[in-house]
């Protein structure tokens, strides 16, 4: 802006005192300005200069910014011309670096554009000038000796030259050539060094210290590596650090199976000139898919349990020809609740006086809190509040419990109402002598199937005689079958009630049988044992708390007693549901992993 620069003429106030000019050659000689170009983090990386977060305009005397006061006398400031008059020591010892050997400035020493001529480069100056490839040889003088290839390293920096450096190593790890950091050089300067490499294979490694690369966020920095007529290595954008494998002379050249990425590859031996490298639409089944463009490192493949209407499903999670049909058979393991009581009372309620959450580990499934129903009064029920369970096909309960001084045939029940608790139906009486022994303990797994309604209740209720009349549950876990596509209308509850008593009683399953998991807890492996009544394909999966799939793993077994393990030694300390299904039979079991 030629109002801003000079004396006199057409140099406009408060710009016309010369200061222009003393700050772009303050660029010049390598100094940022004075706040950095950013914000308090940002430093121009000098020493006895305060931080700063923005330029400052006028004569801001006693501005402070980043808790000291702004130095807005600086030349490399934005304040008016009358206003600068000084650089620090620390800015001077930067601009005279670099006029140091090797500095980026250090040719203007030896310029005479001020008086006589520069002397002409010669072979015997000691510098690499003129059109030598290295110190007074190549080019138009004598050859230049390398028992190998000449390699050249050149980097255009970006705006943080002093976080870039790198080095070429061999093939036994020894550096052999290395240069960096550039905190002399000048922002967007060009630095080129060339070595004499062995034939043989090396690594070329660029790092740039603040993780960011050399392009293109600060910058338009890139690299290139070249010998023996072909460029060995090269980029720009990368993060903390990037390596690349290349070879001259002698050295064997890169190939598609060496199992290094290099050349043009733009993965391990495939892209560039090799094969094109795998990918998660490439419409084949290739690198670590487990399916086709599935699996592996790309999204979980599809199933019939994920959630998800995909593959050839025409529902979600049903139709087509691998999952179950659409509007009742296919559906999806959700987990509903589940109540270990330690923390709680959870979606369970107190039923009053004799209901309580009690605090002793004898009566605990697992922790130290149970809940304790007694005597058969209307107070002793324990009862979920209203579960959505209107697009349910099922719904499995599984609980633990151990009675205490319950008097032969006295029992406790397992209710439902599908009205918000104005009536219950009894779905399953536990009776002491016959289901069960005080003292000793129980697990019980109950699925119930019929139409659901979305003001469904559970409640356990204690059928009992006396306050010492006592059942203990806990760890009650509610999992079902839900079914997105399931026509919900106005058709009534219809859950399967037993005509002679008005129960409803627990699913039939004639496929699997008598299963029973150990060690559980386990660390490591799971044995799974259960009974086939014929036999049949059997998917065994794994589900955490939150519904989701973790594995899923198939076995061909014949009729009769069956027993497999399952690896969980990956899976983190928790409970987890473990569903064993045949094409028409389904139990849901839970196990524990422990640390």
């Amino acid at each position: 802006g030629y109002q801003y620069t000079g004396t006199i003429g057409t140099a406009t106030a408060p710009f016309n005192l010369g200061r222009t000019m003393t700050h772009e050659i303050g660029h010049y000689l390598n100094l940022r300005h004075i706040w950095g170009d950013g914000g308090c983090n940002v430093d121009d990386f000098v020493t006895d200069t305060p931080t700063s977060d923005a330029p400052n305009y006028g004569c801001a005397t006693g501005h402070v910014s980043c808790n000291t006061t702004d130095m807005v006398q600086n030349y490399m400031d934005y304040s008016d011309d009358g206003c600068m008059n000084l650089y620090t020591t620390g800015q001077k010892n930067r601009m005279r670096a670099i006029f140091d050997t090797n500095g980026a400035r250090a040719s203007l020493l030896n310029s005479g554009a001020c008086g006589s001529a520069p002397p002409a480069p010669t072979c015997s100056d000691g510098i690499q000038n003129g059109n030598e490839t290295g110190v007074d040889c190549g080019g138009s003088c004598p050859p230049c000796a390398c028992n190998g290839t000449f390699v050249t390293v050149s980097i255009t920096l970006d705006n943080y030259p002093e976080e870039t450096s790198w080095t070429i190593t061999n093939a036994n790890g020894a550096v052999v050539a290395s240069g960096g950091t550039y905190g002399s050089q000048p922002d967007g300067s060009t630095v080129t060094i060339t070595n004499c490499l062995p034939d043989g294979c090396y690594d070329f490694k660029i790092n740039d210290s603040y993780g960011d690369g050399i392009c293109c966020a600060y910058g338009s920095g890139s690299y290139t590596v070249t010998g023996g007529g072909n460029t060995l290595a090269s980029g720009g954008s990368f993060g903390g650090s990037e390596t690349t494998n290349f070879c001259v002379g002698g050295g064997a050249g890169p190939t598609c199976n060496d199992g290094i990425q290099n050349g043009n590859e733009s993965g391990v031996d495939c892209g560039g000139s090799c094969a094109a490298c795998p990918t998660c639409n490439d419409g084949i089944q290739n690198g670590n898919e487990t399916g086709v463009d599935c699996g592996g490192s790309c999204a979980a493949c599809p199933t019939c349990n994920d959630g998800i209407q995909n593959g050839n499903e025409t529902g979600v999670d049903c139709g087509g020809p691998d999952c179950a049909p659409c509007g009742g058979g296919g559906c999806t393991t959700v987990v509903i609740n589940n109540a270990n009581f330690e923390s709680g009372w959870g979606i369970w309620s107190d039923g009053g006086t004799d209901c309580a959450r009690i605090s002793n580990s004898t009566y605990a499934s697992s922790g130290n809190y149970s809940i304790r129903i007694r005597d058969n009064t209307s107070t002793s029920v324990t009862t979920t509040g209203n579960l959505a369970l209107a697009n349910f096909d099922e719904v499995t309960i599984d609980f633990s419990y151990i009675a205490v001084s319950m008097e032969n045939n006295e029992d406790f029940w397992l209710q439902a109402s599908t009205n918000g608790g104005a009536s219950y139906v009894t779905l399953l009486a536990y009776r002491s002598g016959t289901d069960f022994v005080n003292n000793v303990r129980e697990y019980e797994s109950v699925t119930i199937t019929g139409t659901f309604t979305n003001n469904t209740r559970f409640r356990f209720r204690n059928d009992a005689s006396a306050d010492n009349d006592q059942i203990y549950l806990d760890d009650i876990f509610i999992s079902g079958c839900a079914n997105s596509n399931k026509e919900i209308g106005n058709t009534p509850p219809n859950l399967v009630v037993e005509t002679a008593e008005t129960e409803v009683i627990r699913q039939i399953n004639t496929g699997i049988s008598a299963v029973n998991l150990f060690p559980n807890p386990t660390t490591d492996q799971l044995n799974i044992a259960f009974d086939l009544s014929e036999a049949s394909a059997v998917e065994l999966t794994v589900i955490d708390l939150s519904g989701k799939v973790l594995t899923q793993q198939q076995i061909d077994a014949e009729a009769g007693e069956q027993m497999t393990t399952l690896d969980v030694q990956n899976l983190n300390a928790g409970i987890y549901m473990l569903q064993i299904m045949t094409n028409n039979s389904r139990i849901m079991k839970k196990f524990i992993v422990a640390d």
